[in-house]
């Protein structure tokens, strides 16, 4: 085994050499945070490259990539033990920025460089075999055509979204710019020993790499589950409901009269019961449920148009999961029932708590009072 420092453009641009992922490695999974976070260190670099003040420029480094290389005829192929999801997002956000220039010369630079190899035994001669689950959108990518549904496309809509807003916001940024950052990005190579007797097979080698190690703590992970991510420029909190205290902020003096109004003559063990635990329960319950559902649809089934309908349009997402279990129209409508009964309840809820503000606390209002308020709600 040995160890070597490159740029991730020198790994990639070898034209000698060909990439293939084993099937053992998990199919691509960066979403929506791990590609802006890509695409903030390549401007990063790129703003360092612009400013003329600064004498050393920005590296950066990329992290780890472990590989077996092996002989295919007179062509080298490397086998990626471990680090195929850096490569994978450097080659998407090539292929992104290909389909952003109108060039032809650029265009070729980046087919001949980094996607295609005269000597691949790949199909299409292309460079990267990716594993069976995204193969046919990686493929479908290079060779420029339309991809199928996946993480893979959303990836590479994302990287042509930020290349063209970057653009926007800044005209110096060219092409050459990008091609710079890469070639800037450093990984760590770690090259396997080819000898059996040095017990260096690759999955062996990728399952110690992703099974050992010591576990969280609790304090770990309490850590993590508070993390908010406050102090970096991401719009998570702000996107995700994590933004609870925002909600609560509003909907405080509403709900606080309703539980009030309604706990009237109630003992502590109900009105803790009612308002905390059975709630809290409920909510536990019903994530659990169908957020660990939805994932093993996804990451483990491979079922990516539920994936892809979330980034698409969150308001339908239910309905997309529920038709992946028999009986899905029965189910759906259940779920539209239940939709109706909170929206239903929750405006009656806000509606009674602005009637007794409206009528210093007395309970028998007029009717047309409460009709009039319910129809405000709506």
């Amino acid at each position: 085994m040995k160890t070597e420092s490159h740029s991730i453009n020198d790994v990639l641009a070898k034209n000698a050499t060909s990439f293939f992922i084993p099937p053992f490695q998990r199919a691509y999974a960066w979403g929506k945070p791990e590609i802006e976070r890509y695409f903030s260190d390549v401007t990063r670099i790129i703003d360092s490259e612009l400013d003329k003040k600064q004498k050393d420029k920005l590296e950066h480094f990329f992290g780890t990539l472990v590989i077996k290389e092996e002989k295919a005829g007179f062509a080298n192929k490397s086998v990626i033990v471990d680090g195929q999801q850096r490569l994978t997002t450097t080659l998407i956000f090539l292929i992104a920025l290909r389909d952003s220039e109108t060039e032809q010369n650029k265009v070729d630079f980046i087919n001949l460089n980094f996607l295609t190899n005269n000597t691949s035994t790949f199909q299409d001669k292309i460079k990267l075999k990716q594993v069976t689950r995204d193969w046919d959108s990686y493929k479908s990518l290079v060779n420029c055509e339309e991809a199928n549904p996946g993480v893979i496309k959303i990836a590479y809509e994302l990287f042509k979204k930020l290349i063209r807003e970057k653009k926007r916001l800044n005209q110096d940024v060219k092409f050459d710019h990008y091609i710079i950052a890469i070639q800037r990005m450093n990984v760590a190579v770690i090259f396997l020993d080819e000898r059996p007797f040095k017990g260096e097979d690759p999955q062996i080698i990728f399952e110690t790499l992703n099974s050992l190690g010591k576990p969280l703590s609790l304090s770990d992970l309490v850590r993590n589950t508070f993390n908010l991510f406050a102090y970096e420029k991401t719009d998570w909190i702000g996107g995700w409901t994590i933004f609870y205290w925002g909600w609560w902020l509003a909907w405080a003096p509403f709900v606080g009269l309703f539980i009030a109004r309604i706990s009237y003559g109630r003992t502590i063990r109900e009105f803790v019961m009612g308002v905390l635990l059975i709630p809290s329960a409920f909510t536990l319950f019903w994530m659990t449920v169908f957020g660990n559902g939805a994932i093993d649809q996804v990451l483990v089934q491979g079922k990516d148009v539920l994936a892809n309908m979330v980034n698409e349009d969150t308001s339908v997402a239910l309905f997309v999961f529920l038709e992946q279990f028999p009986f899905s129209s029965v189910l759906s409508l259940i779920a539209v029932l239940m939709v109706v009964v909170f929206f239903v309840t929750s405006c009656d809820s806000g509606a009674m708590v602005v009637d007794m503000l409206c009528s210093h606390g007395k309970n028998d209002t007029p009717l047309w009072q409460r009709i009039y308020l319910s129809l405000i709600h709506i």
